[in-house]
């Protein structure tokens, strides 16, 4: 099983990877894969795009020259 999600949500109150809360809005998207065994989740794999994250903090450069 296959699951794609977006989250987005406001850089509010503490710090994240360092940077201090701005107040913009922040998105970023992953992917899960699940294995099921009986009925029930028994392991799950995911990846999130951290690049698009770190370069909404300003810790990444964006794309282009």
């Amino acid at each position: 099983m296959i699951q794609r999600w977006k989250t987005v949500g406001t850089h509010t109150a503490a710090d994240l990877f360092g940077v201090p809360a701005s107040g913009n809005q922040l998105w970023f998207t992953g992917v899960n894969e699940f294995r099921a065994a009986n009925g029930k989740i028994v392991e799950r794999w995911g990846v999130i795009d951290a690049l698009s994250l770190m370069q909404q903090l300003g810790l990444a450069p964006s794309g282009g020259q």
